[in-house]
């Protein structure tokens, strides 16, 4: 990379009173700006005030997200001089590529690659250059909610269920898939049809088979949630506990199950494992046990099969046994 040259040495700004930042005689706590930077932001704030229209005045620009990407103003002139000057939007893209790579999760350049693209109108290169983003962060929540908008903004729905897919495949507890997949899945099929929401809980329980302690397919099935799966949702639950015992992603869904049945002393039950297993959140479990008031007594096979698997296997209260014996009875 060649040498910075400073502002004022160079002889296209020899014209230009750079403008210091504005700050009170005996600042308490004066920030040491590197003359670099204090030098170029000097000069954008020269230009900004007379509103320059010129190729050195966007080249500064360069040099003034560079130095501070996240410079809002910066941006907002850059976008009026790209107007301006009729820059290349491509070239701007590439420009804004490179950037991002560097800085991912910057807000500035995310909305000024929208605004772009807004003006491009061609979204050939948009979700290769969001997979490259996905790949130094799978969990960026900006190149995420680009994808969503470049998605929708020019139908591009077609393979996205399969993408998700492939995420899920190489890491089932990427929660940011998950939610992508409830994204598309919302757009694009009818969420009140059983039919894919049983496909969709499938999926979900076909991973958690695999991880039982994968709190994003948990999650997902909540989202999911229909009455009529209560009971295939149990029976995965029964294999795990047989296999591998439980967790407290599986107990956490399984009081949101109980909840939704109303099925009060149940969760109770539950609320009262939670208490113990997710001791952290313990004030919050216990105030959900309060809460259990449904009295909805019917049990189901699947219920009277899965309640005593929940029995703790070392010793506990008599005030313990007797919810368990009221829950089962």
């Amino acid at each position: 990379m060649d040498e910075w040259v400073p502002l004022h040495e160079r002889k296209e700004w020899q014209d230009v009173v750079p403008i210091p930042e504005f700050s009170p005689k005996a600042p308490i706590a004066p920030i040491k700006y590197s003359p670099e930077f204090d030098e170029i932001m000097s000069y954008f704030r020269a230009i900004l005030q007379s509103q320059e229209v010129s190729e050195r005045a966007f080249k500064l620009t360069t040099e003034t997200v560079n130095a501070s990407p996240g410079f809002y103003t910066a941006w907002h002139y850059r976008r009026f001089l790209l107007d301006k000057l009729n820059i290349s939007i491509v070239d701007e893209l590439n420009f804004l590529t490179e950037l991002a790579s560097n800085h991912p999760k910057n807000y500035q350049i995310w909305y000024y690659r929208r605004e772009l693209m807004n003006k491009l109108q061609n979204p050939s290169s948009e979700l290769e250059f969001v997979n490259m983003m996905l790949e130094i962060d799978e969990k960026n929540i900006h190149a995420w909610g680009y994808r969503q908008w470049v998605i929708q903004k020019f139908n591009l729905w077609e393979d996205e269920l399969k993408f998700t897919d492939e995420l899920i495949q190489r890491d089932p507890r990427n929660n940011s898939a998950w939610s992508e997949r409830y994204f598309v899945i919302s757009k694009t099929e009818n969420l009140n049809d059983f039919e894919v929401k049983m496909r969709e809980i499938s999926y979900a329980l076909n991973s958690i088979e695999e991880i039982p302690a994968n709190e994003s397919a948990w999650n997902y099935i909540r989202g999911l949630y229909v009455e009529e799966l209560s009971d295939e949702i149990k029976k995965v639950m029964v294999k795990i506990i047989d296999n591998k015992g439980y967790n407290v992603y599986l107990l956490q869904c399984l009081e949101f199950i109980y909840n939704k049945q109303r099925k009060g002393d149940l969760e109770t039950v539950v609320c009262k494992l939670l208490q113990s297993v997710d001791y952290i959140r313990k004030s919050y479990w216990k105030w959900r046990e309060t809460s259990a008031k449904g009295k909805n007594l019917s049990r189901s096979a699947i219920d009277l099969q899965l309640i005593p698997m929940l029995i703790p296997k070392q010793p506990f209260s008599s005030v313990m046994a007797l919810y368990y014996s009221q829950a089962l009875s």
